[in-house]
């Protein structure tokens, strides 16, 4: 159990310094607004980085409803009632319908 205990602490120092260096990295608020889009899906506002596709609104989307995304994806549409693929591109203040 010492062994297993030790080489845990080993791993930990090694994260830590790593970790540190990336706060210090962090972007500042204006930085992300200018990285990121609202669009909305589902009448609810979303906002993703610039260059998402359909399935990080999707998942975006479970993510603030506390949700899994099930096995299955859903059926996405756009503001016109057109199906979309996962892969599709997005661009500012899209409007998406997830089909549940």
């Amino acid at each position: 159990m010492k062994n297993g205990s030790t080489i845990l602490i080993k791993e930990i120092n090694l994260i830590i310094p790593f970790y540190v260096e990336h706060l210090k990295k962090t972007r500042t608020s204006s930085e992300v607004q200018k990285n990121s889009m609202k669009l909305f899906v589902n009448n609810e506002e979303i906002t993703i980085h610039h260059g998402a596709r359909v399935l990080d609104a999707v998942r975006a989307y479970y993510v603030q409803h506390n949700k899994k995304l099930p096995c299955k994806l859903p059926i996405v549409c756009d503001a016109y009632g057109n199906s979309i693929a996962p892969d599709g591109e997005l661009s500012e203040g899209n409007h998406l319908h997830i089909k549940i």
